[in-house]
Order: structure tokens, then C-alpha cells, then sequence
């Protein structure tokens, strides 16, 4: 700790001492400094001792400005909106850069303090004054009604080192802790400690119940009394005030609490508990720990249980099956609070709380009854797996801290582990019109037993994602259009299209194709022709079906493996006039070749036959092969047809030759367009080999199954 007299950020020898502390891994942090220049200092803005003061409200036009654009140190204006725009032009015209740094902040040492980074000639832009608040520039009001504190110099540099306040984890944020009036002390203040916002939030009273003990702990009853919140401490407390006694009352009682903030509660007068869980701090905790029954040793088999009248029966019922006998008594009740304020209300309901923290299972009850279910865009924090497991209220939990890691890091926050992320921050949520919950892998699993370490989770695990700015920006990478085409990961140009192109047989003059309007028949000539133009165009290949007289086909496709075959023949033409401009590829199927217009040979009942088709679909590959194809395109669907085509290939020497599997495809009348394109026979449909539009999961084991043959595209 550095005691200074005065605002610490004016002395130079204070501002070395916090550089040099700045350049290590320690956290900053300062005393509020009653001093009219607080402003710059809570906006981290070293000022030193040489610096100059005006308040351009009071005379502007009076004012020395050329006094003030000629002050060696940094410049520091009181303003408001209306004088801002006057106040730079005036500093600009008496020769003060236009490109001098400043910072304007509004609010000023408050929660709701907001600073700006510009220039001097950024100070003639009303975006500036309005980015200083822009919740009350939303609303339409005037977001600069109070005063404006402007600081001008090389100072504003140092400000990303050293801005303590609104750099605060929770800085902007609104919370909401639903409690009782005794609960709202040591959290509320941790929360605000880390720049939260705190909105009213008593969602429940609980006042003691008349059943709180005190005569049986006196008479030796009870073996051991077992607190389980600090509610029913206060709760015990009150009710032995009544009666006079004090801790010597627990003589000879054992006390075993469920978790540290409970064993807090109780030591705070003048008791030790003598159990505490190790592990996990809930009543399942304490069970794991807590000794069974020995006649011998126990001379009392009966334990106290102060508690909830809406306790769960997890604590009883576990002790009973150790052996206790257990007096169960209400020390408290449970009671919902007045509705909050609407205001509160209608934030609760539409996200204006980026955080809600439940500190038991009862406040989530409360709220909820009270005022409604919070909006999925607020963050849920959970003080205990019981209290996260009222999911039944539809409330997605998302933090909650593990109490063994949180209680190391409340002594040692500069553990590694401490600061963990969750979901983006609320400005860069809203941005965005996020408004549902965020995905599961952002939800948290963790819990503790106190308010203090789940106030300290909820900072630790938001530090990471919160800044002034955001810290990640995707958006540099599409600023310009050379950085978008240097960074571009996918990109859609000729060379990435295939053109189908149908040649048919003994016709003089391209034919159109009704259904595909533009799209022909071609001759061999016409095929040549439009083949050419295609690859000059940089279109990447070509896809070539063959469409036969129709006195050339038969049962078997013998048209498609004969040589002399039209789309045999029109592969040599292209490979011939195009060479390896292109990629030229083939339809490997039988449907244009036969004379019943299926993909496959007929079987004697007229069903395709797999294993006979696929036997021909290798003559039809190798055929192709041979006139030039680079690709074959089996596309009849049949099982086994690329393993058995790869082997066809390699048997025939054309290793080289790729294979291009249709690996799902559908029956569907989608396909009537292209059977007209070549001049397919079929009636009927091909149910039997083409796969059912619904079966998705079959498609992507049929896709499995081609690259496990040797599918190469």
C-alpha cells in the first residue's frame, strides 16, 4: 500500500511507481480520492504535477484559449455537450494539433462512469458525445445533461495500462441478488467492489419461526446440532438471547455446519464448529463426513437439525441411516417479499439484468413467484448444485464456483485458473440481438457455499471476456477488399463448375431440351463448338452423356460400351481438341442405353439385377477409360459398383482414371428434366436402388461406403 497526499495521479514520483507496478502481474488499485481532479484519475489518466485546469462553462468566449493550446502538460476542460464542438475549434484554431488524444468522461467517478477515446478533431463529432452514454442517446434523451470532464494530451496513452475503474470485471454491468434484508451485505458489497450495479433484488423475508430451540441444547439432549445456513444461526442465536443464554449454552454439544460462510456465522460467536465438509460444501458434503452412530463413544444418539420449514429431507434422512435419532425443527420460515418495484419487474422480464445470483433454492422459488422468470439473455449464478437444480423453473444455470478452487483463489487471486471465461459480454450480447441462452459447452458446472466466492466467481469468470472494447475482433479481416480476398477460405469461380453436355445420335442440328430451357442436344460438331467456348469461359469439366438412336438400344446398354458409340465417339473428339485444357468426364450408367430406360441389367422378373449391372458398369468405365475420360460417374446406385470399377481400371492399366461416386442419391421426380435430356425409355420408378428422400442416415453410410471402395471424388 502507497499513502499519498492528495490525487495519487498528479505526484511523478507516484506515477513511476504505478508504471513499474503496472508492468508486473499485481492488480491496481486506489483509494477514492476526494479531489476535484478525481475524474482523469478514475479514468486512468496520469496527469503529473505539471497540468492545466479550465472550466470553458462559465465565460467560453473569454476564455484564453491561446493560454491553453500553448500548456506544457496535459489539459484538462470542464465542460458540457453544448460547449464541446466550440471548445475544440477554439483549441484547433489557436494551433493545438488536430490530432492531439483526448478522453471525454461522463459520470464521472460513479458506477455509471463512461470514457471515450478521440482527437481534438473527433470532439466536433456528436457520435463521441453520444458513445459517452449510450443507453440515454437510445432513449432519446439528453446524454450529456450533467458535466463533461475532457482530458487533452499525451497522457491519454498511458490510459490502456492504467485504466483501473471502468476496466473492473463487472464494470456496467446490472446484477440482481434476490435475498432477505440480513443477506444483502457481504456479497452486495464484493459485487460492487467489481463495478456491478446492484438492483432490488428482496425476493423473500424469514422471519423466526416460534419452534427455535434453546431449553434442549441446555439439558444435555443432544448429542450434536447441525446448522445448515447461516439463517438458522442468526435464527438459534436470537431465540438463546431470548432466554438469557449465551455460547456457553453449547457446552458439550458437537456443532457441524454445511459449509464455510455457516462456519463463519458460528464463529463469529465465540464457537468453533467441530465438522465442516472437506469436499463439496452441501448437505451431501457434510453426510460423506459426517461420523455414524457409536453407542459406546456417543453418549446422546440425537441430533439437532435448526432449519428451513422448506428444507429438502436429504440431511435427515442421511443422518438416520447412520444411526441418529433427529429432532427436526423449523428455526425459520420462509416467506415471499413484497413484488419489487415495476421497474425492477419489467428488467427481471426483458434481460435489463445481465446477471441474476440465487444464493438458495428458495430466492429462485421467490423471484420467480414474485416477479416472473428472468429473460434467457441474463446470466444465472447458482451459490450450490441445490440451487441450480431448479431447472423446473425453465431458468438455464450458468456459473456457479467450485468451493475448494474459489476458497484458494480468494487468498491467492493471482492463481492460474482464476480468471475463467464464459459467454460474451453484455454490450457485444446486445449488439448482436442476442436473445436466447447461450450453447452448452458455455455453461458452467461448478458450486460453493458462500455469497462471497460465488460474488467472486461471477467477476473471476467474466474477467477474460469483459474490457472497455472487445478483445477479439474477427472484423479486421474483412475490412478491405484485398484483405478479404487474401484471408477468403471459400470461394465460388468457373473453375469449381462442371457442365453437363449431351450428345445424342443421328441428328443433324442441336435439339432442345423442353424441360431445360437454353439446354440442347448436341451433334458432334455443335458439342465441339460449345465444349470449346466452355473451357475458354474456365469452366472447370465436362460431363458428357451419350444419347443413342433409339433402334441402338437394347436390354444390356451394348451402346454404351461399343467403341463406335456416340458417347464413346464424342469423348475422342474433346480429347482430341481439348487435351488437358479440361477435365473431361462420363455418365457411367445405363439408363440412356437401354431400351427400358433403367440404370441396371433386368433380372427374368424385371427387377434390376446388382451384381449383373455392376458387371457391366465395369465395361462401361473401362470403355470410357479408353476414349479419354479423365472421370467416370457411376451414378447408378448399385452396391459394390466402385470397388468392383476401381479393379476394372487397375486391371486394365487406367490407375489414373478417377472415380466420381453419386454416394447419395434420392428417387425423385427431380429427375425428370434430365431423362428427357437423354431420352431415357423408363416407366415405372427406381425405388429399388435409388435410396428414400427421408433416410438420411442411410445416405451418410452409403457415402461411407464409396470412400471405403476407393471413391476418389
Amino acid at each position: 500500500m502507497r499513502l499519498v497526499a492528495g490525487d495519487p495521479l498528479t505526484v511523478d514520483a507516484v506515477i513511476s511507481e504505478v508504471n513499474a507496478v503496472a508492468r508486473t502481474h499485481l492488480h491496481i488499485d486506489r483509494a477514492r480520492p476526494e479531489q476535484p481532479l478525481a475524474v482523469p484519475t478514475y479514468a486512468g489518466l496520469p496527469l503529473g504535477s505539471s497540468h492545466t485546469v479550465a472550466d470553458v462553462r462559465i465565460d467560453p468566449e473569454n476564455t484564453d484559449w491561446d493560454a491553453l493550446a500553448a500548456a506544457p502538460g496535459p489539459l484538462i476542460l470542464q465542460a458540457t455537450a453544448s460547449h464541446l464542438a466550440e471548445s475544440a475549434r477554439s483549441l484547433i484554431d489557436h494551433q493545438l494539433a488536430e490530432s492531439t488524444p483526448c478522453v471525454v468522461t461522463a459520470h464521472g467517478t460513479t458506477c455509471q462512469q463512461r470514457s471515450v477515446e478521440t482527437t481534438l478533431q473527433g470532439l466536433t463529432d456528436p457520435a463521441v458525445l453520444g458513445a459517452t452514454d449510450p443507453a440515454c442517446s437510445a432513449n432519446g434523451r439528453d446524454s450529456q445533461a450533467g458535466p463533461l470532464i475532457v482530458t487533452i494530451g499525451k497522457t491519454v496513452t498511458s490510459r490502456a495500462k492504467l485504466n483501473w475503474w471502468e476496466s473492473r470485471a463487472l464494470y456496467g454491468w446490472t446484477v440482481l441478488v434476490p435475498r432477505t434484508k440480513d443477506q444483502a451485505g457481504e456479497m452486495s458489497e464484493r459485487l460492487t467492489s467489481y463495478g456491478a450495479l446492484l438492483g432490488d433484488g428482496r425476493a423473500a423475508a424469514q422471519p423466526r419461526a416460534d419452534g427455535a430451540p434453546g431449553q434442549g441444547l441446555v439439558d444435555g439432549r443432544f448429542q450434536w446440532i447441525v446448522f445448515t445456513s447461516t439463517n438458522a444461526v442468526r435464527a438459534v442465536w436470537e431465540k438463546f438471547g431470548e432466554f438469557g443464554l449465551d455460547a456457553r449454552a453449547f457446552s458439550g454439544v458437537k456443532i457441524a455446519c454445511v459449509g464455510e460462510s455457516t462456519a463463519d456465522r458460528v464463529r463469529a460467536f465465540g464457537i468453533s464448529p467441530e465438522l465442516v465438509p472437506s469436499g463439496e460444501q452441501s448437505s451431501l458434503g457434510l453426510l460423506d463426513d459426517f461420523p455414524p452412530y457409536d453407542s459406546v463413544f456417543d453418549p446422546v444418539n440425537r441430533v439437532l437439525l435448526p432449519r428451513a420449514d422448506i428444507a429438502t429431507e436429504t440431511l435427515a434422512e442421511g443422518l438416520r441411516e447412520r444411526g441418529w435419532e433427529i429432532e427436526d425443527v423449523t428455526a425459520y420460515r420462509t416467506v415471499r417479499a413484497a413484488p419489487p418495484p415495476a421497474t425492477t419487474r419489467e428488467m427481471i422480464k426483458t434481460g435489463g439484468f445481465d446477471a441474476v445470483c440465487f444464493t438458495s433454492s428458495s430466492t429462485v422459488r421467490n423471484l420467480v413467484g414474485i416477479a416472473g422468470k428472468p429473460h434467457a439473455r441474463s446470466i444465472i449464478a447458482c451459490i450450490g448444485p441445490k440451487t441450480a437444480e431448479k431447472a423446473e423453473f425453465g431458468l438455464l444455470y450458468m456459473i456457479g464456483p467450485d468451493t475448494a478452487v474459489m476458497a484458494m483463489s480468494m487468498r491467492w487471486p493471482s492463481m492460474p485458473g482464476c480468471a475463467l471465461r464464459v459467454r460474451c459480454p453484455r454490450r457485444a450480447r446486445r449488439a448482436a440481438g442476442a436473445s436466447g441462452p447461450p450453447s452448452s459447452g458455455e455453461r458452467a458446472c461448478l458450486y460453493t457455499d458462500t455469497p462471497t466466492e460465488l460474488a467472486f466467481c461471477v467477476r473471476s469468470r467474466l474477467r477474460m471476456s469483459m474490457s472497455s472494447y472487445p478483445r477479439q475482433r474477427p472484423r479486421r479481416l474483412r475490412s478491405t477488399v484485398a484483405m478479404r480476398r487474401l484471408v477468403a477460405q471459400t470461394s465460388l469461380e468457373p473453375r469449381h463448375l462442371v457442365l453437363p453436355m449431351f450428345v445424342a445420335d443421328g441428328i443433324d442440328e442441336p435439339r432442345p431440351i423442353t424441360s431445360m430451357p437454353g439446354v440442347v442436344q448436341h451433334t458432334r460438331d455443335s458439342l465441339r463448338r460449345a465444349a470449346a467456348a466452355a473451357v475458354a469461359a474456365g469452366v472447370g469439366g465436362l460431363m458428357l452423356f451419350g444419347v443413342p438412336r433409339d433402334q441402338d438400344k437394347d436390354g444390356v446398354g451394348s451402346a454404351g460400351i461399343d467403341p463406335d458409340g456416340i458417347l464413346n465417339v464424342a469423348l475422342r473428339d474433346l480429347a482430341k481438341d481439348l487435351g488437358e485444357a479440361t477435365v473431361l468426364m462420363a455418365d457411367t450408367c445405363l439408363d440412356e442405353f437401354t431400351d427400358h430406360g433403367h440404370c441396371g441389367v433386368l433380372d427374368d422378373r424385371g427387377r434390376v439385377d446388382n451384381d449383373a449391372t455392376v458387371a457391366r458398369y465395369v465395361e462401361l468405365a473401362v470403355a470410357q477409360a479408353e476414349s479419354g475420360a479423365h472421370v467416370v460417374g457411376p451414378s447408378g446406385m448399385m452396391d459394390g459398383q466402385v470397388a468392383a470399377i476401381r479393379d476394372g481400371l487397375d486391371a486394365a492399366g487406367y490407375i489414373d482414371v478417377v472415380i466420381l461416386a453419386y454416394a447419395a442419391k434420392f428417387a425423385s421426380a427431380f429427375y425428370g428434366p434430365f431423362r428427357e435430356a437423354v431420352s431415357s425409355s423408363l416407366s415405372g420408378d427406381r425405388r429399388t436402388y435409388q435410396q428414400e428422400p427421408g433416410n438420411a442416415a442411410e445416405a451418410l453410410r452409403e457415402i461411407e461406403l464409396d470412400l471405403d471402395e476407393g471413391a476418389d471424388m
